[in-house]
C-alpha cells in the first residue's frame, strides 16, 4: 500500500488526495466545501458586503463601507472542510487515500492546512451486490479502504481540519 500519485481538486486545487495506482483508479475530488464560509473554496461572493455597491454600506448610506475581508488579507489560517472523493477499487488489496495541502507551483489558492481527519462522515460503495462490503478506517490524514471485491463508483466523505 504505497501512495504513488496525487490527484488535485480541479475546482480549487488547494487540496490533494494521494493513492496507489496499482490498487485504485479514477480518483477525483467531487466536493470540497469550506465549513467556515459555507461556500466552495475560491468563491469570493461572501466578501462583497451583501451585494452593496463598492465603497457603500450594505443597506443604508450612513457611511462608507470599506471591507478589508479579502481572501489574502484576512485569511483565517484554515477551517474545517468537508471533502468527498470518488474512486474505483481494482481488487481486494488494502488501499489508502491520503489528504494533504497542494504545495505545487501554480496552485490556484494557498495550500489548505490539513492536519488530520476529524470525522469519517460516510462511505458508499458502488457495487450492486449487497453482500459486497469494504472495511474503512481512519488514521491521521489517511482513510484506508479494503474491499471484498473490485468495486467501481465508491464515495468517501470526510471532515478535515
Amino acid at each position: 500500500m504505497a501512495i504513488d500519485t496525487y490527484e488535485t481538486d480541479s475546482l480549487n486545487s488547494s487540496i490533494q488526495v494521494g493513492y496507489d495506482t496499482a490498487i485504485m483508479e479514477n480518483v477525483s475530488i467531487v466536493l470540497d466545501l469550506d465549513m467556515r464560509t459555507g461556500s466552495l473554496p475560491g468563491e469570493t461572493g461572501w466578501l462583497s458586503g451583501a451585494g452593496a455597491a463598492a465603497g457603500t454600506y450594505p443597506g443604508d448610506a450612513l457611511a462608507a463601507f470599506n471591507a478589508t475581508n479579502t481572501d489574502t488579507t484576512n485569511v483565517s489560517g484554515g477551517s474545517l472542510r468537508m471533502v468527498t472523493v470518488k474512486f474505483d477499487l481494482k481488487g481486494t488489496s488494502a488501499s489508502a487515500l491520503e489528504f494533504k495541502g497542494n504545495l505545487q507551483t501554480g496552485a490556484k489558492t494557498n495550500p489548505a492546512p490539513i492536519s488530520k481527519i476529524v470525522a469519517l462522515l460516510g462511505f458508499v460503495h458502488g457495487s450492486a451486490e449487497h453482500d459486497t462490503m469494504a472495511k474503512v478506517t481512519v488514521s491521521g490524514s489517511t482513510v484506508s479502504v479494503k474491499g471484498l471485491a473490485a468495486m467501481d463508483d465508491n464515495y468517501v466523505t470526510v471532515l478535515l481540519a
